[in-house]
């Protein structure tokens, strides 16, 4: 039997075909991925044995972050060396969960990584790689859950602002007012309509 490897050029051709920012948010969901699993587990995430300890930790994993008080902590953190200096409190998400469509992301980090990184000497598989599937039961059963609960809390949501609401909401202000209250917020309400910011953005302004 002939087994064939990528050479290094189909290698170079794969990474460069990802754009500079989807690396850059991997690099970062691996770095907290290796955090809590030094933190939870005292070990690395490519010193399990084989496939099936992978998908058990990364499930484990993806349903902390979504669930866990600790999290939200832990998602205003960067692990990043040019990061680690900013403050937990800059990032503007850090007190907000994290939603099904990131988790997704940090899933697709993960899986990325464990296929292109070997395992660590203290795996049973030294030098092997994790042939990670996302398909997985465990991996996918609990990436649905996290879908469905977060299809359920936006049933209960109220409806988007539209540009008629928020005309007559600054219509309703007086325009000769001269009161600081009323001019602050005709001000967050149309920087925050006409630059697209997040409710938390604007809280933070």
């Amino acid at each position: 039997m002939v087994k064939i490897k990528l050479n290094k050029e189909t290698r170079d051709l794969q990474e460069d075909a990802q754009a500079k920012v989807t690396k850059n948010n991997y690099q970062g969901d691996w770095l907290k991925f290796i955090s809590y699993v030094k933190n939870e587990h005292n070990c690395h995430p490519l010193d399990v044995d084989d496939n099936e300890s992978a998908y058990a930790l990364v499930s484990n994993y993806i349903e902390w972050i979504y669930q866990n008080i600790n999290a939200k902590i832990f998602k205003g953190i960067s692990e990043k060396e040019d990061r680690k200096k900013i403050s937990q409190k800059q990032n503007p998400y850090y007190k907000t969960n994290y939603k099904a469509s990131t988790v997704q992301r940090i899933l697709a980090a993960i899986t990325y990584n464990y296929r292109n990184h070997q395992l660590s000497e203290k795996s049973e598989n030294f030098g092997k790689s994790i042939l990670f599937d996302r398909q997985n039961i465990d991996i996918n059963k609990t990436i649905s859950s996290i879908v469905r609960k977060d299809k359920d809390k936006k049933v209960g949501q109220a409806k988007e602002l539209l540009k008629k609401d928020i005309i007559k909401i600054i219509d309703s202000i007086n325009k000769d007012s001269e009161d600081l209250a009323d001019i602050r917020d005709e001000a967050l309400i149309l920087i925050g309509f006409y630059s697209f910011c997040r409710r938390s953005e604007v809280l933070n302004m």
